[in-house]
């Protein structure tokens, strides 16, 4: 049965044809490739420079929390109206059953989280700066 497998492998495998045709692939006008393969090949485009990308990584730094509390809608709440004064800062909700907790900011060092909640205190007189996992952007 093996030998059979086998034999019945080789024959189709031997003369099985395969298909491959030179496609010219055009880079700016001082390079070209000649490549043998595939027809789909010669859709990839060497002008295009790779894009920068942004990478990120998680780290101990600091938030303002704004609203801990059991009321969904509160925390929803208390996110919309501090999107409508803030729209530029980092804002989100957290749900640690059965609390809702409401973070706002990626501050790195204290100093830079105490200013920006003298500035929100108006607002949010009941907000405070916590220890937290923030997200840093790199570009």
């Amino acid at each position: 049965m093996i030998r059979f497998c086998v034999c019945i492998f080789l024959v189709f495998g031997l003369t099985h044809k395969t298909q491959a045709q030179e496609v010219l692939i055009k880079g700016d006008s001082t390079s070209m490739i000649n490549v043998y393969g595939d027809y789909r090949l010669s859709s990839i485009n060497l002008n295009k420079t790779p894009k920068k990308q942004n990478k990120t990584f998680t780290a101990k730094g600091y938030k303002i929390l704004l609203y801990s509390g059991l009321d969904k809608d509160e925390a929803y709440k208390t996110q919309t109206q501090f999107r409508k004064k803030f729209s530029k800062e980092n804002i989100g909700i957290q749900f640690d059953s059965p609390k809702y907790f409401v973070k706002a900011g990626n501050f790195q060092e204290r100093e830079t989280a105490d200013l920006f909640l003298e500035k929100i205190q108006r607002d949010f007189p009941n907000a405070v700066i916590v220890n937290d996992q923030i997200t840093v952007n790199i570009h």
